[in-house]
């Protein structure tokens, strides 16, 4: 189990999720579940249907281009793309593997260069409004995507803290309280060595009350609260 590598790498991401953020306001998160899932489906459909603009933005910009390659060219351009979803369908990439990509690319960017100085006035002016709408929908999926995954997590985590949580004691709950409090009121202000240092007691404390708790847990619960870890670690590797 794995709390204190989670905690320390969503806090940085977020203000204060993760250990026992779900505590005080367990009951209003665990009642919102199905409607968050709802709207994320919602939220998913509304990304693919950027992500289907941006991907029609670029094949105009690629039609353009293309009227002033050769077919040479467009050969090489194909041949480049070929190896390059070769390599990147391989999960582990070597140093040479990156040295090909790079490689790759920059063949890629000087065919795309060639034909950038064939074009007319007309064209490079249609370009960049393609462009500029490009880098906005980018922007709008990026957006999108992060507060989708954050959400994600946010399930995620209030999933295992009510395993976690249904464990402690009175007073384990009530000190698991001061100290996220407290690491949110240095989180605010975190600015020298010491706060670090003192992010980082914090969490220590934390991490050891929750795996009082995790020890508690029959081996079923244990077993949950596994996979929950493991699809944390998967939504921290999208």
């Amino acid at each position: 189990m794995n709390i204190n590598g989670h905690a320390g790498a969503y806090v940085n991401n977020t203000t204060m999720h993760g250990s026992a953020s779900a505590v005080t306001e367990k009951t209003n998160e665990l009642q919102q579940n199905t409607q968050q899932s709802m709207q994320d489906t919602l939220n998913l459909s509304n990304l693919a249907k950027v992500t289907q603009k941006i991907d029609s933005l670029f094949e105009q910009v690629d039609e353009i281009y293309m009227t002033h390659l050769s077919q040479e060219q467009k050969k090489e351009l194909n041949a480049s793309y070929d190896k390059l979803n070769a390599i990147f369908e391989n999960e582990h990439m070597s140093s040479s593997s990156e040295n090909a990509v790079n490689a790759l690319f920059d063949k890629i960017d000087g065919i795309f260069s060639a034909a950038e100085q064939a074009l007319t006035p007309e064209e490079q002016d249609a370009l960049d409004k393609l462009d500029k709408k490009i880098d906005s929908l980018i922007q709008i999926e990026s957006d999108g995507f992060d507060k989708q995954l954050n959400n994600q997590l946010d399930t995620a985590f209030a999933k295992r803290d009510e395993l976690l949580v249904s464990k402690l004691t009175g007073q384990q709950k009530n000190e698991l309280k001061s100290l996220n409090e407290t690491l949110n009121k240095v989180f605010e202000h975190l600015d020298s060595q010491d706060d670090h240092a003192k992010v980082n007691q914090l969490f220590d404390k934390i991490d050891s009350i929750l795996e009082s708790s995790y020890n508690q847990l029959n081996d079923k619960e244990k077993q949950k609260v596994n996979q929950i870890e493991n699809d944390i670690d998967e939504l921290f590797k999208a």
